[in-house]
């Protein structure tokens, strides 16, 4: 793994602050193999006490020593291999913040994914709603998006290798559709699609830094969740506040006519029903308390997806 993460350590020059790298593989994490002498420790336990710090939480005291232990191990031998092999001379202190900033994926299903032709349609479906693309055009997509990261993958410069979403969107068989209808989110003011779409949902700027915070107090929540085993329950919850969301925008700007800044309107309804879609999500597990919050935090990330929208139809 170290060798892996050393070489993303040293292509970090093609990005700003704050760096975040990741260690995926499609297979778990090893918890039952007897460990050589010497060895770092078990891969699971490593992703375990980087979660804890990703989530800003507290190492009890028996995982600080533990954890204290892998960094003696483990910071002297990224230094070792970012000079050997990236001829740079890093310090300890960036050394330990490069390997801070890691997260390691195992058991991921995607890495193997046999039907990419389907999974890209389901994107861009997302990005461009109501608009379907023929086999034939994701196809020429597919082939034009390999041939895109392969010329970016053996570019000369490391800055040259950074690939924008503009880059994978211009891949398209044809310029492409509209985002939706006249709406052009490279148009309208804000730094996140999140901002950009709220915006014209009619939500003031002050209310916006508090969506934000519910979207990352909804992320750190749903990686406890993920490691717990729900990773199935979180998505048909997802599903249902996706499904209530769109209801209600329908019910506002279609059938009442609302054309003016509907979002507010729309959060208000939505937040009344939020309890029993909880309940609907997790019946069987009252302990989990997920409260408005991380349903609120849940929706903002869905709408920085371009899953969820906030505008009144064509506006």
């Amino acid at each position: 793994m170290l060798p892996i993460l050393c070489k993303l350590y040293y292509g970090r020059a093609a990005f700003t602050k704050p760096y975040c790298f990741h260690f995926v593989s499609d297979h778990r994490a090893d918890t039952k193999t007897k460990l050589q002498k010497n060895s770092y420790g078990a891969l699971y336990r490593l992703k375990f006490l980087l979660d804890i710090q990703h989530e800003r939480q507290s190492h009890n005291i028996e995982e600080a020593n533990e954890w204290k232990k892998l960094k003696e191990k483990i910071i002297p031998q990224i230094q070792h291999l970012m000079l050997k092999n990236h001829k740079q001379n890093i310090d300890v202190a960036t050394a330990e913040y490069l390997f801070k900033q890691t997260y390691i994926r195992t058991d991921e299903s995607h890495l193997r994914q046999p039907n990419n032709i389907e999974e890209l349609g389901l994107a861009l479906q997302q990005i461009f709603p109501g608009t379907p693309f023929t086999i034939t055009q994701l196809q020429d997509i597919y082939v034009r998006i390999i041939v895109m990261i392969m010329r970016k993958t053996f570019s000369g410069k490391v800055n040259d290798r950074q690939i924008e979403a503009q880059d994978v969107l211009d891949c398209c068989s044809s310029p492409g559709p509209p985002i939706a209808s006249n709406i052009k989110l490279d148009k309208v003011p804000g730094e996140t699609n999140l901002d950009k779409k709220l915006y014209l949902g009619g939500f003031d700027p002050t209310e916006m830094r508090l969506f934000h915070r519910q979207k990352v107090f909804a992320y750190g929540r749903r990686r406890q969740l993920q490691l717990l085993g729900y990773e199935n329950m979180l998505e048909t919850l997802t599903m249902k506040l996706i499904d209530a969301q769109s209801i209600l925008r329908d019910s506002i700007c279609r059938e009442d006519g609302v054309i003016e800044r509907p979002g507010p309107k729309i959060l208000r309804n939505l937040r009344d029903s939020l309890g029993s879609i909880t309940n609907q999500g997790f019946p069987d597990h009252p302990e989990l308390e997920l409260g408005e919050q991380f349903c609120l935090g849940t929706i903002w990330n869905e709408t920085n997806q371009c899953t969820i929208w906030w505008n009144a139809f064509d506006h």
